[in-house]
């Protein structure tokens, strides 16, 4: 989807507007999000999935990292002496 100048700035102001209601609205109060603000967010949302697929995925050996954690988490320590 091609963002023309205008469509960011209606963007904009649609996002304002959500943020003032929020700001004026009770807890709790459900803001409804206009179409157009809600097509924009799952269209950049499926370009980005998208986009992520090309990307090579790295792997690594999490034993070290989770042994490390282990003895982290296992090591007592005295608060007290300090």
């Amino acid at each position: 989807m091609a963002v023309t100048k205008c469509f960011f700035e209606r963007l904009q102001q649609i996002t304002a507007n959500l943020i003032a209601c929020k700001a004026e609205a009770p807890e709790g109060y459900i803001v409804t999000i206009e179409p157009e603000l809600k097509l924009f967010i799952d269209r950049e949302f499926e370009a980005s999935t998208l986009a992520l697929t090309d990307i090579p995925k790295v792997s690594f050996n999490v034993e070290p990292l989770d042994a490390f954690f282990r003895k982290i988490i296992s090591t007592k320590v005295d608060y007290s002496a300090n």
